[in-house]
């Protein structure tokens, strides 16, 4: 075949060239830009044909987010009422066994700070 010059891949798959035309494109230039905007425009129609399905969905989003958040604020302070409730059980034995703790609590923080 005599000097035939394949380029530099020497016949490997060049990664730039990866369509049939052997042009180096862009991923995102498949959509074409008029059936963007007509899509858009669709949606934003739907939007506001059905304004009542969204604000429902909206409400009920915003439902959840408080509720949970309402759980999560419920659950820190059952842990603080069971935090303190057992430093309370451990100041009781405390007192019950003649030890100072149980009257005066943590004496590097005498004033409960």
């Amino acid at each position: 075949m005599g000097n035939m010059y394949f380029g530099p891949n020497h016949g490997q798959i060049n990664i730039i060239q990866n369509n049939v035309q052997g042009y180096r494109r862009s991923p995102r230039r498949n959509s074409h830009p008029i059936l963007t905007g007509i899509g858009i425009l669709f949606a934003i129609g739907l939007l506001i044909k059905f304004w009542w399905v969204v604000l429902t969905v909206l409400a009920i989003w915003i439902g959840v987010k408080a509720f949970r958040n309402w759980q999560h604020r419920q659950a820190l302070a059952e842990q603080e009422r069971a935090r303190i409730a057992a430093r309370a059980d451990v100041q009781n034995q405390a007192f019950l066994a003649g030890d100072p703790y149980g009257i005066y609590g943590d004496p590097q923080n005498p004033q409960g700070l």
